[in-house]
């Protein structure tokens, strides 16, 4: 018997005439699916970000090293662009069934569906923020980049990054448990409803929110934040300073 917190969506379908209820499953199985591959590049993008405590040179030699794979061609349309793609559109298609509010009330698919209308909302922008200036002019989106949006605007990238984060992160570690689900895997106890999910993602949760801060000099002293190819970029585009 699936575990009403992690597998909520079934009982959603079983509520649907057999034919929608077919279609809600499919879209499930697309979802758990294209989800489960973008979060391979979720996990390694925010490891990143906790990387930053550490260090400039730390942070760069990890995303030198894993851009190698998530910007090879085949890794970008594999395991980030076509995924993402698919997974929003499995869950606009979805959204567009239930509606807004959906069905189930639980506090952690509540907070699942939350975060994936705001990732659904912000994801183009950022994708845009982050590969345009690199594929558009050759520009290097690195730690000097973040720093400089901090710099910039820091009223607004302090919360923004936090909230898309941390937002993502929730969003990708109980997306996983879902989809065990929807596989057919046995989900433990402890993850199910217990303490042992929650504590994991605060823990790791902590562990980006700390990386941030690094990129704003809270940590230890950054370079100039304008001095580097995205900030010039970046003035020259919106006039900033």
């Amino acid at each position: 018997m699936p575990d009403p917190e992690i597998r909520s969506p079934l009982p959603i379908a079983r509520s649907l005439d057999a034919g929608s209820a077919r279609s809600e499953r499919r879209l499930l199985r697309v979802q758990a699916i294209s989800g489960s591959i973008f979060l391979l590049f979720t996990l390694v993008h925010l490891a990143n970000t906790g990387i930053a405590a550490l260090g400039v040179e730390a942070y760069s030699d990890y995303q030198h090293a894993a851009r190698r794979f998530y910007q090879h061609p085949l890794g970008e349309l594999g395991l980030m662009a076509a995924p993402l793609v698919v997974h929003a559109g499995a869950a606009i298609a979805r959204l567009r069934r239930s509606g807004l509010r959906g069905r189930n009330r639980r506090l952690r698919s509540r907070l699942h569906r939350l975060s994936g209308y705001f990732l659904l909302v912000v994801i183009g922008g950022h994708v845009a923020a982050t590969r345009g200036p690199s594929l558009l002019a050759g520009v290097d989106v690195g730690f000097g980049a973040i720093s400089y949006t901090f710099l910039w605007m820091p009223y607004w990238f302090y919360p923004y990054y936090t909230a898309l984060a941390l937002a993502g992160l929730y969003h990708g570690l109980n997306g996983a448990l879902v989809a065990a689900s929807v596989f057919g895997l046995r989900v433990p106890q402890a993850l199910r409803g217990g303490p042992a999910f929650w504590l994991a993602w605060a823990g790791a949760a902590g562990a980006v929110v700390i990386g941030l801060l690094a990129f704003g000099g809270a940590l230890y002293a950054v370079p100039d934040p304008r001095a580097n190819d995205y900030a010039r970029f970046m003035i020259e585009l919106t006039g900033g300073r």
